[in-house]
């Protein structure tokens, strides 16, 4: 029997992958007219606020269908994304540690999201064989 997804992953899917791909085009359209501003905040501001919420619900997708490790890594990087949103804020106060913070929670996401991967590819081969079966 094939397991079906629930309603709200697929729902968190489409937001996930709807405010990613909104959040992209926003910052390469800011970048490209050269980081024009929207009142008091850079339109590049709106675009990061948007990956982070697609990475938090990137990170709820994966928790709803119970994919732990996958969950922390979007999480992760959900933070990296909040990271460089209030990166005026922090650089000054953390100075040094700023770059290497935000690299090392970005590769911890990544390195959680990838070992999740991982760990799923490996329960597909124990439930399904992967040898051939011959005729005989």
């Amino acid at each position: 029997m094939v397991e079906e997804r629930p309603e709200s992953a697929e729902v968190l899917l489409l937001a996930a992958g709807a405010a990613i791909a909104v959040g992209a085009i926003v910052v390469v359209l800011a970048g490209s007219a050269g980081h024009p501003s929207v009142g008091p905040i850079g339109l590049h501001r709106i675009g990061q606020a948007l990956f982070v919420a697609g990475f938090a619900l990137g990170g709820g997708y994966h928790y709803v269908l119970g994919h732990g490790l996958q969950a922390a890594g979007f999480g992760c990087l959900a933070v990296a994304w909040g990271l460089l949103f209030v990166d005026w804020l922090l650089e000054p106060l953390l100075s040094g540690a700023y770059i290497p913070l935000l690299v090392a929670v970005l590769a911890l996401g990544a390195a959680l999201v990838v070992l999740g991967i991982f760990g799923d590819a490996q329960r597909l081969r124990e439930i399904v064989p992967t040898e051939r079966v011959t005729g005989r």
